[in-house]
């Protein structure tokens, strides 16, 4: 049986202004009900750190196994995401706070990251998060970026993750992709994507 590639968004207020709704719920929608894909989708608007945390515990939980893509569209900074008003800063989420809520209840899931920054960190950080989570990879951007810019960026990201496994190779297979189809854009943005490195077979000897 094929497995869902549900994905379970979680998004931020990114102007803190009424007269700016911008969400990046449109380019899910558009996919999710493209000619091909029918997954399905949940996205839930958060403006504070213990909303936050409830739905990303709630993200682990069995019932939601389908939904193995955890979108956080959220401003960010190196290592961390903004999940409320970042003049408060109790509602900024470092690396290893989101590793201790997710330790060890991410087999075989995949965390993007659409927020400035966050992934820009040393690769010691993230194979850390990787190991502490059991995630199959993380990515994001490196660098701050434009929104329209990146939003269109998750929206083909988005889609390579639908038509590839969820697997080290299939992932193997986006990184591909991205560096075939859309390098450039790729590289503007900054983009990063750790995967988890492949078990290794043993060989036997003589």
């Amino acid at each position: 049986m094929k497995k869902k590639k549900n994905v379970f968004c979680l998004e931020g207020d990114w102007w803190n202004n009424l007269l700016k709704p911008s969400t990046v719920e449109p380019i899910l929608n558009l996919l999710a009900k493209a000619d091909g894909y029918r997954f399905k989708y949940i996205h839930r608007n958060v403006s504070n750190r213990p909303t936050f945390d409830q739905f990303v515990t709630k993200w682990t939980k069995k019932q939601f196994n389908d939904y193995p893509i955890l979108y956080l569209a959220f401003h960010g900074a190196e290592g961390q995401l903004e999940v409320g008003a970042n003049s408060h800063p109790e509602n900024t989420v470092d690396l290893k706070e989101l590793g201790d809520l997710l330790e060890g209840k991410c087999e075989g899931r995949v965390i993007v990251f659409g927020s400035c920054k966050t992934v820009g960190v040393h690769g010691s950080h993230l194979n850390t998060f990787l190991k502490r989570t059991r995630a199959l990879a993380v990515c994001g951007y490196v660098r701050t970026v434009d929104w329209v810019l990146s939003t269109a960026f998750e929206l083909i990201l988005m889609e390579f993750l639908q038509r590839n496994a969820l697997t080290s190779a299939g992932l193997g297979a986006v990184q591909k992709k991205i560096n075939k189809m859309i390098k450039t854009t790729s590289k503007t943005l900054g983009f990063r994507m750790v995967i988890k490195p492949r078990p290794k077979t043993r060989t036997k000897g003589r």
